[in-house]
């Protein structure tokens, strides 16, 4: 069995593929000083991902918007659990890929964004893996796990500095 990292929310959950499955899907994150030591890559992740914030005041509501970046929202009223804004997160933590192997680094021209892309073979326990970073260099290598260590923070977009703050305590 191969554990694979799936994307959601802005967690990294586990689903196992026994040796005769195959998958194969490109996420959008930012992997970056990534940093070969012996048969292990040690690196940092940035995810940005939309997810839903309940607020149950109108007021502390209507403001939210006001202050942070928002893709869309509707308020049900007090009796109904107040409102919901669908807005910009972002989340980081470190990443390491455990027992590599092949590994390459190369130049790219490629600016099609940060991605993290993971094939897991017919007939094989092992992870394909190429991540294009931000530096222009595209990794390619196979390993035999991956792990996260996120760090459990919140960051939202703040509409007049266009920074992500750190919002983890309000949103907990």
């Amino acid at each position: 069995m191969t554990s694979i990292p799936t994307f959601f929310n802005g967690c990294a959950e586990f689903k196992n593929f026994g040796f005769l499955s195959y998958y194969e899907k490109t996420e959008n994150i930012s992997i970056s000083n990534l940093d070969l030591d012996g048969t292990e890559i040690k690196g940092y992740y940035i995810m940005d991902y939309d997810s839903s914030v309940w607020i149950h005041d109108r007021n502390k509501f209507e403001k939210f918007a006001q202050i942070f970046a928002v893709r869309s929202g509707i308020w049900c009223g007090p009796e109904s659990g107040g409102g919901r804004w669908y807005t910009i997160k972002r989340t980081y933590g470190e990443i390491s890929f455990n027992e590599i192997e092949n590994y390459n680094k190369v130049n790219s021209d490629d600016n099609n964004g940060d991605t993290l892309k993971i094939i897991k073979r017919f007939f094989s326990n092992k992870i394909n893996v190429v991540i294009k970073s931000g530096d222009k260099h595209t990794y390619k290598f196979v390993c035999n796990k991956i792990k996260f260590f996120p760090s459990l923070r919140i960051l939202l977009l703040d509409r007049n500095t266009e920074k992500f703050v750190d919002k983890t305590e309000i949103l907990s």
